[in-house]
């Protein structure tokens, strides 16, 4: 979840005055402007013509072992792999159309800003399912074309993205990976076994799929803060299915594919007369001013990409090719500062609460998810994604995850080892990928967070976990639901709307895919808000009240923080209508291993203090990006666990936990 968040871009960085002579200048030849922006239009008049030809596709098909060095391993997972998953077979949900806003059935206060509800303006292009969060794209290509990306520029990458999203938009075609042995790029495709047309020169693509380009878009690469016009441009590539050209080599690539130049945001001298439409920005709020003027009733509301374009520091190509191919509005703004925050939340009020999904990253964590989820947007990490626009064409069906039966308990010590990053996308994709390879996996019981959204847009990558899994290989749900909010800020940001209806409409949208995948247990994270104590005050019962009645498919949910240190039984957790349990994990987010062996130590102890006579039910959870070969060091908590108790101690799942933790609460209380 924590990543390392980038300094703030700051400043204008034009003149002040010579701002204002430009545009004083263009209205008087324009007779007219954008707020914040001057805009010079030299419009061709000429028609462009279509590239004289494509390139060939019909050179001989290869895998992706065959196109990548040996140096990059495809060997799959020896683990052994279970009983067979269960093919999930509940229809898919016909798109709603209209989609009815059922938050409360009341009209908001006449002065709260309103989102759109109507699906042809929510989703611009696309259209999907009302309790569908991400969309899915159309069924991906049998044979692909591939990009090898270790020779390509940073421009180039760019470059090439937007062609990925433009392209996979209406098929995915494109597939693009790095080659080293460290970068792993293409385990995947090794593992899924994609065919691939081999490419020459990745600019060939260009040609090859000439006639879906309308034109050119010039970003801004002057310094870190016109580089916001990365975005923008994403945006406009999407929307208008323009290619991201840097500015040095529009012209070439305008001549060379005969594509015209549509907008030049770097307002290039060498353009002027070129380009369609030059526009100058005076910061890079006007950008995003700008950016929501001339889009806003295009691109999609439900979802919006946040994500840092400094081509130094930033992410140029990762995640980018799914938003274009989806027409979202992409950004990069802090929420602590307030110049920004006036920006934003124009962005964020438009989105539906309970049904939108903001997708990167943020400077900071905790103020990113605090803020989003005061809209009731979910964060979704995965700024260092994939070819989603890919993964989301691969409409295989969904596995779901075995169904363990519940065990008797003892009176004995149970301890569930949980991993860490499941509200990570790019985890998944990933470390995850990485860890999976361990020898020791499968030797004692671990469960996996993991993401729902897998089930919008990398299915291959869900079903690949399902399928390898040994018989102590186990799955949950990453914070908070489908995605990571932090509950006690649901919705705080606005005005006129019902906290409480909102939430339920998000976690019974949640449950949907809970239920579709196996995930019966939640991970629940508050950072910044406080804890969700049961014994605090009403509201966090309230919110635990929410989570259990709104989520049938649970069997309850592990709180992260801010509870008290387990004082040796289950007298603090809690059953809400009578079966959702809801307690803490003991040791949460551990960076070492001796931290999660000091709680499997204290469990014992707090066992033999009871003189033996009661089960000691305790969760150990480990930070998958701080603990290095944690598969490996979970196996040796398990040994130092069985050295200290013996036969005392048994390693368990976190559903055989909560299903026999529940059933222990009930005998205890006379609840049968």
């Amino acid at each position: 979840m924590s990543k390392d968040f980038f300094s703030k871009i700051t400043g204008h960085q034009k003149n002040i005055i010579f701002m204002v002579v430009e545009i004083v200048l263009v209205v008087a030849i324009c007779a007219g402007s954008i707020a914040g922006v001057a805009v010079m239009s030299n419009r061709n008049d000429e028609t462009s013509s279509q590239a004289s030809s494509e390139a060939s596709s019909t050179a001989s098909v290869s895998s992706a072992e065959e196109i990548v060095s040996s140096e990059v391993s495809s060997e799959v997972s020896s683990a052994t792999i279970s009983s067979e998953a269960e093919v999930y077979s509940e229809p898919a949900p016909e798109p709603v159309d209209p989609i009815v806003d059922d938050n409360t059935g009341d009209e908001p206060d006449e002065d709260t800003p309103s989102y759109t509800t109507d699906p042809e303006t929510i989703t611009g292009i696309l259209k999907w399912s009302e309790d569908q969060f991400l969309p899915s794209l159309p069924a991906a290509a049998p044979v692909l074309d591939f990009i090898a990306e270790n020779d390509l520029t940073t421009n180039e990458k760019l470059m090439f993205t937007s062609l990925k999203g433009i392209v996979n938009k209406s098929q995915p075609r494109i597939y693009s990976a790095g080659v080293s042995p460290e970068l792993s790029r293409l385990q995947w495709a090794d593992l899924l076994e994609l065919k691939f047309n081999p490419v020459g020169d990745p600019y060939d693509l260009i040609a090859k799929y000439r006639s879906e380009l309308e034109g050119i878009v010039v970003w801004d690469d002057t310094d870190r803060s016109t580089a916001h016009t990365i975005n923008l441009a994403c945006t406009a590539a999407g929307i208008e299915k323009l290619l991201i050209v840097a500015p040095e080599d529009a012209l070439e690539i305008s001549e060379r594919y005969d594509l015209p130049i549509k907008y030049d945001y770097s307002n290039s001298p060498e353009l002027a007369g070129v380009a369609e439409e030059q526009i100058f920005f005076g910061s890079y709020w006007d950008v995003y001013d700008y950016q929501l003027e001339t889009y806003g009733n295009l691109a999609t509301n439900r979802v919006i990409l946040s994500l840092n374009p400094d081509p130094e520091t930033g992410i140029i190509n990762d995640v980018r090719d799914y938003i274009i191919a989806i027409g979202g509005m992409s950004i990069w703004l802090d929420p602590t500062l307030d110049m920004d925050k006036e920006v934003l939340d124009k962005y964020f009020v438009r989105m539906a609460p309970g049904k939108s999904v903001c997708l990167g990253w943020w400077p900071d964590e905790p103020v990113g998810v605090t803020y989003t989820t005061g809209f009731g947007v979910v964060t979704l990490a995965s700024d260092y994604c994939q070819n989603l626009s890919y993964f989301a064409g691969c409409q295989e069906e969904l596995l779901k995850a075995p169904t363990e039966e519940a065990k008797q308990y003892e009176n004995k010590i149970y301890v569930a080892l949980v991993e860490s990053d499941g509200d990570n996308l790019q985890y998944m994709q990933g470390y995850l990928r990485e860890l999976w390879q361990q020898p020791e996996r499968g030797e004692v019981p671990i469960t996996y967070t993991m993401t729902p959204t897998l089930a919008d847009v990398a299915r291959p990558i869900w079903n690949y976990y399902v399928k390898t899994r040994t018989d102590n290989d186990f799955f949950c749900d990453g914070p908070s639901a489908y995605g990571y909010i932090y509950p006690k800020a649901w919705n705080e940001q606005r005005i006129g709307y019902d906290k409480a209806s909102t939430l339920g409409e998000f976690l019974k949208r949640s449950d949907r895919y809970m239920n579709m995948m196996g995930l019966r247990v939640i991970t629940v994270w508050n950072s910044g808000t406080g804890a969700m104590n049961t014994d605090v005050d009403r509201d966090n019962l309230d919110l635990l009240k929410a989570y259990a009645n709104n989520m049938p498919s649970l069997l309850g949910i592990t709180q992260q923080e801010g509870m008290s240190s387990y004082n040796g039984h289950a007298d603090r957790d809690v059953l809400i209508n009578g079966n959702f349990l809801v307690r803490p994990a003991e040791k949460s987010y551990c960076s070492e291993q001796y931290q999660m062996e000091e709680g499997v130590r204290f469990a014992i102890e707090q066992y033999y203090n009871l003189k033996c006579k009661e089960p000691v039910f305790y969760v150990d959870q480990a930070v998958v990006w701080n603990f290095g070969n944690t598969i490996t060091k979970m196996k040796g908590i398990a040994d130092y666990g069985k050295l200290l108790a013996g036969d005392d101690i048994e390693f368990v799942s976190l559903d055989q936990l909560f299903m026999m933790q529940t059933q222990y609460i009930k005998d205890k209380n006379g609840l049968n």
